[in-house]
């Protein structure tokens, strides 16, 4: 269920919303969860014959617990959404309650847009956008990971990204300079969106 317009502030406008879609993002989450799955258990099973019955006991159980990754990931699925807005992007998502991630376009360093194999094989025209707005993830020597605010398997992955790029770029350049601080020979951009 999408819930992004409980947090929108007064005055704010949705741009574009949509949601990953689920061929490539099931692919994705559950190939993964599934060969450790089948490993897992082969380990449980192969522990429980030569007789070490409590490394058995324990791969079985994480076997079993990764065997169900597919409800986990249709769970997730349900609540996972996407919005721009005219100040700021958001992501929706959650198993059980209901998080929310936002980038606001004033701190928006760098964008980009990826069509990968995944979204060739499974997808309908889709893709991952990446925002890039400094947020940084300490690796334990002390290396910094930038972390980019991703957007993945999307439909329409460029056009998004080219309404995207459009709508930060004119945030931006209208708090830099003010459309009331201009000359009338240079109205500046309309930030004055349409969903």
């Amino acid at each position: 269920m999408n819930e992004i317009n409980k947090i929108l502030s007064d005055n704010e406008k949705v741009i574009w919303e949509g949601k990953p879609q689920f061929t490539p993002y099931f692919v994705t989450q559950f190939t993964l969860l599934g060969c450790f799955a089948l490993i897992t258990l082969s380990l449980g099973l192969l522990f429980t014959v030569v007789g070490e019955s409590l490394f058995g006991a324990f791969f079985i159980f994480l076997g079993i617990l990764l065997a169900v990754s597919p409800l986990i990931t249709y769970l997730s699925y349900r609540k996972l959404f996407y919005a721009i807005t005219d100040k700021r992007v958001i992501t929706q998502s959650g198993i059980i309650g209901t998080d929310f991630n936002t980038v606001d376009f004033d701190k928006i360093q760098n964008m980009s847009v990826n069509v990968g194999i995944i979204d060739k094989i499974f997808g309908r025209n889709s893709g991952t956008i990446y925002i890039f707005s400094g947020n940084v993830s300490y690796v334990n020597n002390g290396t910094t990971i930038l972390v980019p605010f991703t957007l993945p398997y999307i439909e329409n992955a460029y056009d998004v990204f080219e309404k995207l790029k459009k709508v930060s770029h004119d945030i931006k350049t209208d708090i830099e300079y003010p459309n009331d601080l201009r000359p009338k020979n240079n109205p500046g951009y309309n930030t004055e969106y349409k969903a």
